[in-house]
């Protein structure tokens, strides 16, 4: 199955780990991370994620990342067409890096959009019509696997 993990995916094992709901995602994660090992996903990598974390300023997060990024096995270049999506998807008020990801996520294809990002978790039911690529959290995509 392709998914395509957002930054904020990535970067959730750094963050402040006592709030439950952070927990329980970068556990998510964690897991999201050993299926791929295993071969029951397959990764997106796409310009935006590598242009998203080459603007983290701290530079040892950066460089983890930047390792899981490698492993991700398909890439996605950016297109006119991927533009002409992240312009449409701007334009329905998904913030422009967001409409990128998710234009990229479309372009190849993946079942899954992974985030961490609450504004756009909320606004996504509002868009399901519009989306191509279903928007989940990732303790969603683990519940989904049981």
């Amino acid at each position: 199955m392709i998914i395509y993990l957002d930054i904020c995916c990535l970067k959730r094992p750094f963050d402040d780990q006592s709030k439950p709901r952070i927990r329980a995602e970068s556990r998510a994660i964690a897991s999201i991370l050993e299926a791929v090992e295993e071969g029951d996903y397959q990764l997106i990598r796409s310009p935006a994620l590598d242009f998203e974390n080459s603007r983290n300023p701290v530079e040892n997060r950066r460089l983890i990342v930047e390792t899981w990024l490698e492993k991700f096995s398909k890439k996605i270049p950016l297109s006119p067409e991927v533009e002409k999506r992240a312009f449409e998807l701007n334009n329905k008020g998904i913030r422009p890096l967001d409409a990128y990801h998710i234009a990229f996520a479309e372009k190849s294809q993946a079942v899954f959009y992974i985030t961490c990002d609450y504004r756009l978790l909320k606004i996504r039911h509002e868009l399901k019509d519009d989306l191509k690529t279903k928007v989940i959290n990732p303790t969603e995509l683990i519940i989904r696997r049981i």
